[in-house]
């Protein structure tokens, strides 16, 4: 077996894992935890996705969309427990002998596919236009804007796995034709989730047909300011750009419309290195006093020399949900503070272009996971010369030597109190950027879908080993 290395920093200790495992020709199936279910074979599950997948190569894409159609023909050496998440368990793997929990960690990521070494000798690229797989399923038939099927892997290494014959993915770009589509039966499911209002809809159309699953989201939107431009390279107004904003507020409200809801610094709410609220509320910007926290940001304005009714453009990426409430949301907040906003929606590619170029003033930026790792968390807000997803363009030595200290730590309490002291540096000192709300995972499903749970990643559980249909 060779496991290549790529450039995402997530994913960059593949290579070191063929010397530390044990690979096992034969796994035994994990406990299903179904209760009074007894799992049946048989059936095709049909489900929807977004979009259709950039390529099919998971070493190099990063991306839902290729893990919902994709990830059910590969095998990995470790995996989370989708019944004990974070408890990693093995897949190809039988047994293991690691120094560094963290990167145990990393080994699990979902994006580490096993790729043959034959294949990649002969062309590293294959694996970007063909699937050469050991999972589950075995690849069938791809048709671009209409769907991917997987067909049952009798010889898959795990006895008495898969339970389903076979999925079939179908590609629906509007989330309202989605949404029909599971309401319908077209689909049982969609794994990235939906909003309220649609698990509202899908609850009231088909009652006791529909299960909802939901909880917190290893995903959380952001303000990236462009530390280099005027007036945002004044600590003074950034600080008032982050004071502005009710964030217990908008959990209220913007909790019922979108897949937003909690309120976190650097790392999940609810997570072992989370924030406590009594820690978060002690945060520029997390106040519970809103009238004083606003007080507070336009004398700051004021004294930065900005003035009143001051001009500024706020790019966004052109995806409905949850992009579109949030930057809506966050133009009022700042017109709160008698600051001029232009809210300027971008399609894909110039998003992206901008983002990375530093062609704005601010912008919205976002942060996805596949598990709760302050290496991963932390990692977007190092100096923008040693992480390529700091886009707000600045450089602390403090930030790095942070991160360096809580990687390093040897406990879990001395790596909590060096998170917050890298907290309080980003968010209370120097504000180059700053969280907005987490997002809250809605995934309702048909209740004849069983053995898939959800996880606070839609990255993770998604090889369908699992599940399979109620009669």
């Amino acid at each position: 077996m060779k496991v290549r290395t790529w450039s995402r920093q997530s994913r960059s200790v593949g290579a070191v894992c063929a010397a530390v495992f044990v690979l096992a020709l034969l796994a035994a199936p994990a406990a299903l935890a179904q209760g009074q279910y007894q799992p049946q074979y048989g059936g095709t599950l049909d489900f929807a996705v977004p979009k259709d997948p950039p390529s099919f190569d998971g070493h190099r894409e990063n991306t839902f969309a290729l893990i919902h159609p994709v990830a059910p023909h590969y095998s990995l050496l470790l995996k989370f427990d989708q019944w004990n998440y974070p408890t990693i368990v093995g897949d190809v793997a039988e047994s293991w002998k690691i120094s560094n929990p963290s990167l145990l960690a990393n080994l699990a990521s979902p994006w580490n596919f096993i790729y043959k070494a034959d294949i990649l000798a002969k062309d590293p690229h294959w694996y970007e236009k063909n699937i050469n797989g050991t999972g589950p399923f075995k690849f069938a038939e791809y048709v671009p804007g209409s769907h991917w099927i997987g067909k049952k892997n009798e010889d898959y290494f795990v006895k008495g796995r898969p339970y389903l014959d076979g999925y079939r993915a179908i590609f629906i770009k509007s989330s309202s034709a989605r949404v029909a589509a599971v309401r319908g039966g077209r689909a049982l499911i969609e794994f990235r989730g939906f909003p309220p209002s649609s698990r509202d809809d899908l609850v009231n159309a088909l009652q006791d047909k529909i299960r909802v699953q939901s909880g917190p989201w290893l995903c959380y939107l952001s303000v990236a300011i462009n530390n280099e431009k005027k007036p945002f390279n004044d600590v003074r107004v950034r600080k008032a750009l982050s004071l502005a904003l009710d964030r217990w507020e908008a959990s209220e409200t913007l909790s019922k419309i979108a897949i937003i809801k909690p309120v976190g610094g650097v790392m999940r709410p609810g997570s072992e290195f989370g924030a406590t609220k009594a820690e978060l509320t002690g945060l520029v910007g997390y106040g519970k006093d809103i009238k004083a926290a606003r007080k507070e940001a336009r004398r700051l304005l004021k004294e930065a020399g900005v003035p009143e009714g001051f001009k500024f453009t706020f790019k966004n990426r052109d995806l409905p949900m949850p992009y579109e409430p949030m930057g809506i949301w966050l133009i009022d907040q700042w017109r709160q503070i008698g600051l001029n906003v232009t809210h300027k929606i971008e399609e894909k590619g110039p998003y992206f272009s901008d983002r990375k170029k530093g062609n704005f003033q601010t912008i919205m930026d976002y942060s996805c996971d596949f598990m709760d790792e302050p290496d991963l968390q932390l990692y977007k807000y190092l100096s923008s010369g040693k992480s390529g997803a700091n886009y707000s363009r600045y450089e602390d030595p403090v930030l790095d030597e942070l991160y360096v200290k809580q990687s390093r730590a040897k406990s879990a309490k001395e790596r909590r109190e060096l998170i917050r002291q890298f907290e309080r540096r980003l968010l209370n000192e120097k504000v180059y950027t700053f969280p907005t709300l987490w997002w809250f995972k809605i995934n309702p499903h048909w209740d004849k879908v069983k053995g898939w749970n959800q996880l606070p990643s839609h990255y993770l559980n998604q090889d369908l080993r699992d599940v399979w249909l109620a009669k």
